[in-house]
């Protein structure tokens, strides 16, 4: 445990760092405590506190609610769950709340967010089918890709109907 460790050995910081975020992680939906935290670091609640500042530059209330918003930035990027649903799966106990935690975070509510993500994505996904879709139709793209090989003019022909 970190107490058998040289004071300010890295090694083993880095080492207890691990264990509570892997203990966040693990547990991101459920209540965690100051002391939860510390227990999977190994540590006393307030020298806890006090190393994961020096080691983070984030309180660890500070750092959980942030590794709440990143995992509900997940699901509502990548799931139709409800808001309230989502604030519930990671932790908070009302959508008001995790409304007010996601704004100061991200900058924008949860809906605005997903929206905007959605079309983000939308877009993304249009840009890369369009530089696909340049060289895609080339002979030479058609051969390599193992098509068929119709001339040029016979596919044409088939288009309009010839």
């Amino acid at each position: 445990d970190f107490y058998g460790c040289l004071v300010g050995s890295e090694m083993c910081i880095r080492d207890s760092l691990k264990r509570v975020i892997d203990y966040v992680k693990m547990n991101i939906g459920e209540r965690i405590t100051l002391a939860d935290m510390a227990g999977a670091a190994g540590l006393s609640r307030m020298h806890f506190a006090a190393q994961f500042r020096l080691a983070t530059g984030l309180r660890p209330h500070d750092y959980l609610l942030r590794c709440r918003i990143e995992a509900a930035q997940e699901l509502l990027a990548g799931t139709n769950q409800r808001v309230i649903d989502i604030a519930l799966a990671v932790g908070f106990q009302t959508q008001a709340h995790f409304t007010t935690v996601f704004k100061r975070v991200v900058g924008d509510t949860p809906r605005h967010w997903r929206v905007a993500e959605a079309r983000r994505f939308k877009a993304e996904k249009a840009q890369m089918a369009t530089r696909h879709d340049r060289g895609a139709c080339t002979p030479l793209a058609v051969m390599a890709a193992g098509w068929p090989g119709r001339s040029a003019a016979a596919e044409t022909r088939a288009a309009i109907g010839f």
